[in-house]
């Protein structure tokens, strides 16, 4: 960064009337909790609350960034009647520079002393309505004082802008808990559900905080795959190679899929990579493959001394040597295969970089683990035991050994002496059954997904109608959209047993909308043309209907609403962007718009395809206003015009 400062600072060809350039890190943020503080009181004391919640929040160490949404800003508004401006010779942008040059805070400078430097501060800055009281506005030449309190009503108040939330039909402020940089999430969460647990109790009835979203929970779900699919990964292994082999090799082979998997993690520190979606992501597409080496290695070694009768030492040395070559390029033709992924650049570059580390750290951890630890442990002689259960296993593996052995004689040999003796027609049959896949996958007969959509616990839906599109309408139809998905859930409602709902929360916000910017965090945007709503459905185990179901249901039952612009519904955890985005240019910007609209309509018409839209947003209506001749002689300016027409509106 400092490095950026220094290039910056050496342009001296910017504008005299331009701002210094301000330089900055740009730290990657991502949501956490959110948190929705609602209830009856009125919209004041919630965003009191809000703000309370989020100042508190603050003062934990571990969170550093909480923001709030979906809430107006403050705002002190002043009221004077035309009548009284006229009586006091005043206009309106006349009192506002008076009140703006008496609400400062604004440095002085310095007086050096004996004792040091003092420094000089004008802290009069006035943030609320009752402090602007007190402004002189007019003074008389007898030294009689007017007030701003005596022309003007002036009010503590939110912007007069279109926005307005509700949660579960309560007024609502979003309050959204975010990490900054290797903040752990999961300890995140878990102090703000404490903190939300206990201010809760000191709470009036008329307001409480809710958690609507928790993405830890998320990351606490991937760790529990990994750990569920980990150990049942070891006992299957443990299972199929005490059948065909024997359960001290078993034991061994198994223990080595957890020693490369525990190294890799100590290594994860030096290639700063955490515990997080991406990686644990990883350790589940090495979890099929790691165990391999360790397999064919052992295998073999179990080979060597069964079948040739070598010792355990000779046995663990031969076997390992003869299969030294095909196992280290069966790892190196993996590697190969997940090292491209390292050189993808950008942000996309940056997140999947996580899967080669980790891919091939275990790779070759499970590699030396194969050729040096896996043959030391089975180098020893087998300790007998006098528990009955091994030889009931041993019993079960002989048993086992002589079922093998006969399909082996009796119909995989015979199978390939034929297969041996008809080699064109094997040939034949095998590029049939190639052919046959290609075009089972090719005609569409078995999908293929890069990454799958994952359910979310909520269907958001954003609206967006035609620019200057008046806030009620909107409202109107954003709520005419809800009122549809809370008859359609109780049609599901009908197929659980316990008699409870499959909505959980609703949160709606009008004039607004949230979106994810990646890596910056969220953006709000305002207008009155916009609208959103978070349809929250119970825990996956306990509603009877999927996400992605319900949200094609509601999608189906709203159809197609007249003056629409566009109607979203997302309902999988990556809900970022659109399946397919197309992008178009040319000089003239009418031909452009002609040939989006047409091309629109053609992907409209395809099967299966919905919500096609384009980025393109007409403004609003606007009267520009431009003085007559007449006016300058009048000593009138734009200027004053302007200021004019800007008080009264």
């Amino acid at each position: 960064m400092q490095d950026a400062k220094s290039e910056v600072d050496r342009i001296l060809t910017f504008p005299e009337e331009a701002e210094k350039p301000a330089i900055s890190l740009l730290t990657t943020k991502k949501e956490v909790m959110l948190l929705v503080v609602s209830g009856s009181a009125s919209e004041r004391a919630v965003v009191e609350q809000a703000e309370r919640v989020r100042d508190d929040l603050l003062s934990f160490e571990e969170i550093t960034n909480v923001d709030l949404s979906a809430n107006r800003p403050y705002e002190i508004g002043i009221e004077i009647k035309e009548e009284t401006l006229r009586k006091y010779h005043l206009t309106l942008p006349q009192v506002a520079r008076i009140v703006h040059a008496s609400s400062i805070d604004l440095a002085g400078g310095k007086i050096r002393t004996e004792a040091g430097e003092v420094l000089i501060r004008t802290t009069e800055k006035r943030l609320t309505g009752s402090e602007l009281d007190s402004v002189v506005v007019y003074s008389g030449p007898h030294g009689e004082r007017v007030f701003l309190s005596d022309i003007a009503e002036v009010k503590d108040g939110f912007e007069d802008v279109d926005i307005e939330s509700s949660f579960n039909n309560d007024q609502a402020v979003m309050v959204r808990v975010f990490r900054v940089g290797n903040q752990k999430p999961t300890e995140i969460a878990e102090i703000v559900r404490d903190y939300v647990d206990k201010r809760n109790l000191e709470l009036p009835e008329t307001v409480k905080i809710n958690v609507f979203m928790d993405w830890s929970v998320v990351l606490k779900d991937r760790i529990n795959l990994l750990l569920k699919n980990g150990l049942l990964g070891l006992v299957l292994v443990l299972i199929i190679l005490t059948m065909f082999l024997e359960i001290r090799l078993a034991f061994w082979v198994s223990a080595g899929i957890a020693i490369s998997f525990l190294g890799s993690m100590i290594l994860l520190p030096w290639f700063n990579i955490s515990i997080n979606m991406m990686s644990l992501f990883a350790f589940l597409i090495i979890l099929g493959i790691v165990v391999d080496d360790a397999i064919v290695v052992g295998e073999n070694i179990y080979v060597h001394r069964r079948k040739f009768g070598k010792g355990f030492y000779m046995a663990a040395v031969d076997g390992t040597r003869e299969m030294t070559k095909a196992v280290v390029f069966a790892g190196l033709t993996t590697i190969a295969a997940f090292a491209p992924l390292l050189f993808v650049g950008g942000f996309f570059g940056k997140m999947m970089g996580v899967i080669p580390i980790i891919v091939i750290s275990v790779l070759i951890l499970s590699l030396m683990e194969s050729f040096f630890v896996l043959p030391a442990h089975l180098n020893g002689g087998v300790v007998k035991s006098k528990a009955r259960i091994w030889d009931r296993i041993e019993r079960k593996r002989s048993l086992f050994d002589r079922i093998i052995f006969w399909f082996i004689d009796n119909t995989y040999m015979k199978t390939l002496l034929w297969a041996q003796e008809n080699r064109y027609l094997t040939v034949a049959i095998s590029i049939a059954i190639l052919l046959i896949t290609i075009g089972v996958i090719g005609g569409g007969y078995i999908g293929f997904v890069f990454i799958t959509d994952v359910d979310a616990d909520q269907v958001t839906v954003s609206l967006k109608m035609p620019p200057g599109t008046p806030f009620d309408e909107t409202k109107r139809v954003a709520e005419s959209v809800l009122a549809v998905a809370v008859d359609l859930v109780k049609e599901y409602d009908k197929d659980r047993e316990d008699g409870e709902s499959n909505l959980k929360n609703t949160f709606t916000l009008y004039g607004a909308q949230i979106t994810d910017d990646g890596p910056h965090g969220t953006s709000t945007t305002t207008a009155s043309n916009l609208a959103q709503i978070y349809f929250q459905l119970d825990d996956i185990d306990e509603r009877t209907v999927r996400t992605p179901v319900f949200a094609e249901a509601w999608r189906e039952a709203v159809g197609e609403i007249p003056g629409v612009e566009s109607l979203t519904f997302r309902s999988d955890i990556m809900q970022n962007s659109a399946d397919m985005e197309i992008q178009l240019a040319h000089e003239d910007f009418d031909v452009l718009l002609a040939a989006v609209d047409e091309l629109k309509q053609q992907i409209a018409a395809y099967p299966g395809t919905n919500e096609v839209s384009d980025s393109h947003t007409e403004g609003k209506e606007e009267l520009r206003l431009t003085l007559k001749p007449e006016a300058q002689t009048l000593g009138i300016t734009e200027t004053d015009l302007a200021m004019q027409v800007r008080g009264a509106f």
